[in-house]
């Protein structure tokens, strides 16, 4: 709990006082300095990277990576019918002998277009000053270029572009007085790849919009105008285009990708094949188009060519050798939005900060909960298991996101997806440490207590081996003396008899003493095997009651107790073959029938007429098999009823490594143990681990 509530303090800290949080953590990492705390300190070491990540802006390479993933795993949407746009190719260049669209062929083209009543044209062009064809005189480029002005003043519904962000580039004048132009300004981001699309490329120094919109924004617009559609500033620079009972909200990006001189959107790209209609200029003059092609649709007039166009690197061109011509782009601004007014596409929109950090929080939260939880545990295939968590949730985030994308929301994931691994990685780590820190003291009280213990039974042994080597010498003293077997001593005991009977119980102690060695010897191999190596055997498939009852057999048999225990043997019928690790479930049930045979020894019990009883069950429930040992015997106080099961805690002066060893043996195997007892009536143990049949 300490690590979870801690988080939820840094976590509402980061969302409420962002400004306060490095002086806060800073604050905590002078506190944490001694080993005592270690779940802080791991704690913290996984907050501070994530804060660093999610504030710095260190992952969004690859975060705009993922983001123009997302449009490459879009499937391919239907061309917009209601674009249109006009090519100066390759073709039209030979075709008209012409480098840059003169004024000649610019005014033949929209009197070709205007004819067939379009929307709006947005003339991609820069028109500044007068553009002469090398086929005409120069009194006919000079007539051309003001019948070109005189058109410009004569249509409404035409768009010219200027450059307004340096270096500048000047509009048409005729379209300039007229308030008929728009930016030309093309937003890319670091990497060079064009995702955004300027509103207004200009602030003023209160910065709020000024001068004039995006050529893109302002065909869309100006198409929706004639539906009765109008626009709105709002106090937050958002673009609110209504015709009453709808609207769209064209909004501003805000915290992230922010630009220094205007205000942008990120552009919902229509991903069509290809996405809007396109014909050559050499096509519109030769009449080689139908007559209706441009009939109320958007006509956007560019340059295509191979030598001369600008071309662009957007996320729809991501993994491809293609690129986008600056043409479409404000084609693509001005298709998200009037897609989004008429066809319920939406505009792209990025979450706030706050939801950001709120999924980064609740996924932290999450990994740490479920990776905590199961190295805490200490289930088998432990790093496994846990990957295989930190995985899951990072798929959770990926489908979550791609569905917000569907949505047209942006969720930045880089940073939650960097927590979860962090999470995994730190806690793992923290637990590896704390593991072979828990091993080394675990082996080390081992050790001390086994060398107590041998040194024990090495005393007893040499004092045995003393006193042994005392009565033979006595005896041969005796027998060289002349004394005989017939000299007594002074109780009444032929002293041959009691030099014989010392010897004897003395070799019988050393006997004692070296079975009590090869005990230890043994505990000590299983310590190391299961407890410090934490190692796992191969399962077998084995008929599960005979192979209970041949270990109680058996321990009845290796343990000659100096009283009689009647063991009662309950098995179920249904319990046939499971597949065990027979050394490891050996030793288990060894661990529980010896603390049982202890507990029920009659000097501990001193009731009236006392008869030791234990009782050896097993059965099957839904998903487990359950194995029980119960005694009558003196039973464990309650306040040891947890602590048994750790290291070298003993309830009957044992070493206090049998209740461990079950324990870290079963959980191994996915198992559990618990105990029941009342002090004085008896106790019982009772373990399960998973039902798998063969």
């Amino acid at each position: 709990m300490e690590v979870h509530s801690l988080a939820i303090h840094y976590a509402r800290l980061m969302l409420d006082k962002p400004k306060n949080f490095f002086a806060t953590l800073s604050r905590r990492l002078a506190k944490i300095r001694d080993i005592e705390r270690p779940r802080q300190c791991i704690l913290i070491v996984i907050v501070l990277p994530i804060a660093i990540l999610g504030l710095s802006k260190i992952l969004q390479p690859l975060e705009l990576a993922i983001y123009d993933l997302n449009f490459w795993l879009r499937p391919t949407e239907p061309t917009d019918e209601r674009i249109v746009i006009v090519e100066w190719d390759e073709r039209s260049i030979q075709m008209l002998e012409e480098t840059i669209v003169s004024d000649n062929t610019l005014l033949n083209l929209l009197n070709k277009i205007k004819q067939q009543q379009p929307r709006v044209i947005g003339l991609d062009l820069y028109r500044d000053i007068p553009v002469h064809s090398p086929r005409l005189s120069d009194a006919q480029n000079i007539q051309a270029y003001n019948s070109l002005r005189q058109f410009f003043e004569q249509t409404d519904r035409l768009i010219g572009i200027e450059k307004v962000i340096e270096p500048i580039i000047n509009p048409p004048l005729v379209l300039k007085q007229k308030g008929q132009t728009a930016a030309s300004d093309i937003d890319r981001d670091d990497d060079g790849t064009v995702r955004r699309a300027y509103i207004f490329p200009q602030l003023d120094v209160n910065g709020s919009p000024a001068g004039i919109p995006y050529l893109g924004v302002a065909l869309g617009y100006q198409y929706l105008e004639a539906q009765s559609w109008t626009a709105e500033k709002l106090e937050d620079h958002s673009l609110m285009i209504t015709n009453g009972l709808d609207r769209v909200r064209v909004k501003p990006l805000q915290a992230i990708m922010s630009d220094p001189f205007g205000l942008d959107i990120l552009i919902n790209w229509r991903k069509g094949n290809p996405p809007f209609r396109q014909v050559s200029v050499t096509e519109v003059i030769s009449n080689q188009i139908p007559p209706d092609l441009f009939q109320d649709r958007i006509v956007l007039i560019g340059n295509v060519s191979a030598s001369t166009a600008d071309r662009h690197n957007t996320p729809i061109d991501r993994g491809s050798n293609s690129w986008t011509y600056g043409v479409q782009i404000p084609a693509q601004v001005a298709s998200s939005i009037v897609s989004a007014a008429l066809d319920n596409r939406p505009l792209m929109q990025v979450v706030g900060s706050r939801i950001e950090w709120s999924i980064i929080i609740i996924f932290t939260l999450l990994a740490m909960t479920i990776v905590n939880y199961h190295l805490s545990n200490e289930s088998k295939n432990l790093y496994l298991t846990t990957s295989l968590y930190a995985i899951g949730l990072t798929a959770i985030v990926v489908i979550f996101n791609l569905a917000a994308f569907r949505l047209g929301w942006w969720i930045p994931i880089t940073t939650a997806i960097g927590a979860i691994w962090l999470t995994y990685f730190g806690l793992n780590y923290y637990f590896y440490r704390e593991r072979e820190r828990k091993n080394a003291l675990e082996l080390e009280m081992f050790v001390r207590d086994l060398q107590h213990s041998l040194g024990n039974i090495l005393s007893s042994i040499a004092s045995s081996t003393n006193r042994i080597q005392v009565s033979i010498e006595s005896l041969e003293d005796d027998l060289a003396s002349g004394i005989g077997s017939g000299a007594i001593d002074n109780v009444g005991t032929p002293t041959c008899e009691s030099h014989t009977r010392i010897i004897r119980k003395k070799t019988d102690n050393i006997a004692r003493q070296i079975s009590r060695m090869e005990r230890y010897r043994k505990r000590t191999e299983e310590f190391i095997d299961f407890s410090y190596l934490s190692k796992t055997n191969t399962q077998e498939v084995t008929e599960i009651n005979q192979f209970v009852s041949s270990i109680v057999t058996r321990f009845e048999q290796e343990n000659d107790y100096d009283y009689q225990v009647n063991i009662l043997q309950v098995y179920d019928i249904r319990l046939h073959c499971l597949k065990l690790d027979r050394a490891a479930f050996e030793i288990v049930l060894e661990n529980l029938l010896d603390n049982a045979f202890y507990s029920v020894a009659p000097t501990k019990n001193k009731q009236h007429e006392y008869l030791p009883l234990v009782k050896v069950q097993t059965k099957l429930n839904k998903t487990t098999v359950e194995f029980s040992v119960e005694d009558n015997g003196v039973g464990i106080p309650k306040n040891l009823h947890q602590k048994i099961f750790h290291p070298f805690v003993s309830f009957n002066y044992g070493q206090g490594i049998g209740l461990y060893l079950s324990k870290k043996i079963l959980s191994l195997y996915r198992g559990k143990i618990k105990v029941e007892s009342i002090e004085g009536k008896g106790c019982k143990f009772t373990f399960t681990i998973p039902y798998t049949v063969n």
